[in-house]
């Protein structure tokens, strides 16, 4: 099984590429989402947030209220560390029990999508990593329509991830998502074309 590691910038596109990539058959591990099950309610995850930062990141239905942790953490580096120490391990974990199962079906191209590739090291289970770039106004102006969120807490937001250059430079591939999802679509099947051909596209019935 190739596994391609999906990365960029918050707000950059990678949910965009990875839908692309998923209409030709690859299986998408997105980290997020993994990273949310990790502290759902009654999780041994959302006990370690809670032993560490208090029961007023609850929610009343004792749900971890995300958006307040996040106000906090993300402008707090020692803080974000403290919370990355917690969830990183579990989330890595499920990464790596959903690639076996993956691997057992006999899946041949898998993509880990993950805001934090690059930063914590996961790297290291992807066999090539893509990054997806985009303008940094660009980027600002996404994330405060996307996230409802004030110019000062978007840039907060994309501090508290590597540069886009420092991205590039670990890059075995850069997408530049400059234009408009139809432009994206087509740079993206370039690619697929050049570094998979077509077998996985017939296998999977894909466009």
């Amino acid at each position: 099984m190739r596994i391609i590691g999906l990365t960029g910038g918050i707000a950059c596109g990678k949910s965009s590429v990875a839908g692309i990539l998923a209409e030709f058959g690859v299986k998408i591990c997105d980290v997020d989402v993994l990273a949310k099950d990790a502290v759902r309610a009654g999780s041994s995850g959302l006990r370690a947030v809670v032993q560490e930062f208090g029961v007023t990141f609850l929610d009343p239905n004792g749900e971890l209220n995300r958006e307040k942790l996040g106000a906090v953490v993300f402008n707090d580096p020692p803080a974000r560390r403290r919370l990355e120490k917690i969830i990183h391990p579990l989330v890595r974990r499920a990464v790596e029990e959903q690639l076996a199962v993956w691997q057992r079906e006999g899946i041949e191209v898998a993509a880990v999508m993950a805001p934090l590739l690059l930063e914590t090291g996961m790297e290291k289970m992807v066999d090539e990593v893509w990054v997806v770039l985009t303008p940094t106004e660009v980027q600002v102006e996404r994330l405060i329509r996307r996230n409802g969120l004030s110019k000062e807490a978007a840039l907060s937001r994309m501090a508290a991830q590597w540069s886009q250059e420092e991205k590039r430079q670990r890059a075995d591939l850069v997408i530049l998502n400059d234009g408009s999802p139809v432009d994206l679509a087509a740079k993206v099947s370039d690619i697929w074309a050049a570094r998979f051909g077509s077998s996985v596209m017939d296998h999977h019935g894909g466009r």
